[in-house]
């Protein structure tokens, strides 16, 4: 999603939730998450980031409608679901 959003605010709220999902889960588990980068049918890491992102109306709220889109776009081409 990094693409999406140049806001530094933002982009920490985007690129922060997978160093934690990596620090809970530990690397060999997270590196083992679901992710189909050849048919992009699913990518748990890539979801995990969107849920909280819009589970979240503070942070959801501080994005433009073309954001918010440009994140549900990305997240159902990335193998994802809204």
């Amino acid at each position: 999603m990094s693409v999406l959003i140049s806001h530094p605010k933002i982009r920490t709220d985007t690129e922060f939730p997978p160093f934690i999902q990596w620090s809970r889960l530990g690397s060999t588990k997270y590196l083992a998450l679901p992710r189909d980068r050849v048919n992009r049918t699913i990518n748990v890491p890539e979801q995990f980031v969107f849920d909280l992102l819009e589970n979240s109306p503070r942070k959801w709220n501080t994005l433009t409608p073309q954001q918010r889109q440009h994140a549900v776009d990305y997240i159902e081409w990335i193998g994802g679901f809204r």
